[in-house]
């Protein structure tokens, strides 16, 4: 029974320290806004501060031309620092499901999903979760996260803790 209750303090501890770090992000990032700091370091922060906290090594910021119809990704880290610059139209792929319907979309294999983008690029990303990024009603942006291994899966607390990221980028 002592183990369990140091078992409890210790998970209380680590939610307290998880909770703590995502509000020094959020933090940070509103600074950073009202700072007029550069906008692309500020976005590459926010996706680096997201990877951490969902324990992944990969994410990216789409930035959304609706005028265009596409998307260009303006960051990248992990597997997608060498896909900086990519357009994409926003009429395919998950891209299409996160404009449709405004919220966090997650695929479990994109790798095989039927309507992933056709480039081998998207054969290694297995796990995709995006969330847009809104100014008033108009999405802006797309932030993504994704895992290569094909076994991992995001957690519903890795959904809220994403969720919050989609107020502040």
């Amino acid at each position: 029974m002592k183990h369990l209750h140091k078992l409890r303090g210790s998970k209380t501890l680590l939610n307290t320290l998880r909770k703590k770090a995502i509000s020094t992000v959020l933090y940070d990032t509103a600074l950073g806004l009202l700072n007029h700091l550069d906008l692309t370091g500020l976005l590459q922060k926010v996706v680096i501060e997201a990877t951490q906290l969902i324990k992944t090594e990969h994410g990216y910021y789409n930035l959304v031309e609706l005028d265009q119809n596409q998307m260009i990704r303006k960051v990248g880290i992990g597997i997608y620092q060498s896909d900086v610059n990519r357009m994409m139209r926003l009429d395919q792929g998950l891209i299409q499901r996160t404009m449709e319907s405004e919220k966090i979309s997650i695929i479990d294999d994109y790798s095989t999903w039927n309507n992933r983008l056709d480039d081998p690029f998207f054969d290694k990303i297995h796990t995709e979760m995006q969330v847009p990024i809104k100014i008033g009603c108009n999405i802006v942006g797309v932030l993504g996260l994704s895992f290569t291994e094909p076994h991992r899966r995001f957690t519903l607390d890795d959904v809220a803790v994403f969720q919050q990221f989609a107020t502040i980028a």
